[in-house]
């Protein structure tokens, strides 16, 4: 990992990146409503934000990237609910930690599993946020539990393919 610090063309490229979170976010929301169940909008969301992810790891290696992104991210949807800027903030920051912890030198293995690992934060991080007050029931926890693996394999199959057949090609 590249340990210099982050730059105003690291920022900008972060804020370019949490702006196009949100834009896609929106676009896809008249879609995201209409579904049945609510357990369907992380997975709809998984390859959107894990393939940003990857863009901002193949651009910038710097500390701290996904906890900016993050942060910047969650400050644009806490206009619709402040709920949100928590449960996006703490999943950046999560997987900032976890990839300082995991991962020493930068890989497509780091990348692939970092940007699929914030997109799969998201479903325990909102909800234990949302439900903070509230018992956890064995249903709960283990519906959260497989929810969370399955976005994160949909979010670094997407990352692979959308990297291999978009981002490579043109950065």
């Amino acid at each position: 990992m590249n340990g210099k610090a982050v730059i105003s063309k690291d920022i900008a490229l972060i804020g370019i990146l949490a702006s196009l979170c949100v834009v896609l976010g929106i676009a896809v929301l008249p879609v995201l409503m209409s579904l049945p169940l609510p357990i369907f909008k992380p997975i709809v969301l998984a390859p959107l934000f894990s393939l940003i992810v990857m863009v901002l790891l193949e651009k910038t290696d710097k500390k701290g990237a996904i906890t900016f992104l993050s942060i910047i991210k969650g400050s644009l949807l806490s206009f619709f609910s402040p709920v949100m800027f928590l449960i996006v903030s703490c999943s950046g920051v999560l997987t900032d930690i976890i990839n300082q912890l995991l991962f020493k030198e930068s890989s497509f293995t780091q990348k692939v599993t970092i940007s699929a690992l914030y997109s799969a934060l998201h479903v325990p991080m909102g909800i234990l946020w949302v439900k903070f007050l509230l018992e956890f029931d064995f249903l709960t926890i283990t519906s959260m539990l497989l929810l969370s693996i399955l976005t994160f394999c949909i979010g670094a199959l997407t990352s692979i393919l959308l990297y291999k057949l978009v981002v490579k090609k043109t950065l």
